[in-house]
């Protein structure tokens, strides 16, 4: 009798299936945490949010996930990223000068990182030299009297280099 209850239960969940769509559609949207989460997150934390949103279906409307990513990505220096998205819109849907305003900022956004690295170069130098970092440290020189002193470090170019980290944390330059 069992496996018969079971096939009658399946053949009726299977018949009323929009609406058991509707009902776990509704769950979803009545449990969702992302508004809830989403005012104290950085908004780079929100980006891969909002893409595996955009992988689950029926959840939120593509579309309007789409929008609210652009609208993220506007407030941030991932212009390269948000012309992305944008190529994949339709163009009657977006101002056609914002490509334009992009590739400004983007240009914008390289020549500060420029300027930014050679702020900083003596201080990149040594980092990227993995064998004099390591000499440094383990003399117990990695510190910014004897940088200042032997590598033309001061507290401009330690400024400067957190100003580089920072800009490259902008721009989703992780590495």
């Amino acid at each position: 009798r069992r496996p018969q209850q079971r096939r009658k239960m399946a053949e009726k969940a299977s018949s009323g299936t929009m609406a058991g769509q509707e009902q776990e559609q509704e769950l979803r949207v009545k449990y969702d945490l992302v508004s809830t989460i989403a005012p104290y997150l950085d908004l780079h934390m929100m980006f891969p949010l909002i893409q595996y949103l955009q992988g689950r279906e029926g959840m939120y409307k593509e579309k309007d996930l789409t929008y609210v990513l652009l609208d993220f990505l506007r407030a941030t220096n991932m212009v390269d990223y948000t012309l992305e998205i944008l190529g994949g819109l339709d163009q009657s849907e977006i101002d056609p000068n914002e490509e334009a305003v992009l590739n400004e900022r983007r240009d914008g956004a390289v020549k500060e990182l420029e300027e930014l690295e050679a702020m900083c170069a003596p201080l990149l130098e040594i980092l990227r030299n993995e064998e004099e970092l390591q000499r440094l440290i383990q003399n117990g020189n990695f510190n910014l009297r004897y940088l200042s002193e032997h590598n033309e470090v001061d507290e401009d170019t330690v400024d400067a280099f957190y100003r580089y980290g920072k800009f490259n944390y902008e721009i989703c330059n992780y590495q």
